[in-house]
């Protein structure tokens, strides 16, 4: 793993990036409970909502923030914020598989 060793430490320009993207997956882990807490139904509203291309944008942003992140900068604490990022889209899963099933909203 010299290539590993390498690539997170030794390019000033990465290190800054990585401490870029740091920022990003943070900032989006607390911008979703906010942004949750103005919607009119919640998670609902956010997943699938008038909304919903921006919130799935800020979801791939920030697993391509944390990606880097942990690849550049060995961040693996920023996979705690996943839960908070994840939950609306886990909840979207869950309506899907349900209405699949027969038993939708």
């Amino acid at each position: 793993m010299k290539g590993w060793q390498t690539l997170k430490t030794s390019d000033p320009v990465r290190r800054r990036a990585g401490d870029g993207l740091t920022a990003l997956a943070l900032l989006v882990a607390a911008a979703f409970p906010i942004r949750e807490r103005f919607e009119e139904y919640g998670w609902l509203s956010m997943a699938l909502g008038p909304s919903a291309p921006w919130v799935w944008l800020a979801v791939v942003a920030w697993i391509a923030s944390v990606f880097l992140a942990i690849r550049w900068r060995g961040r693996w604490w920023l996979l705690l914020t996943a839960p908070i990022v994840f939950y609306p889209a886990y909840m979207v899963g869950v309506i899907i598989v349900g209405c699949t099933r027969g038993a939708c909203l």
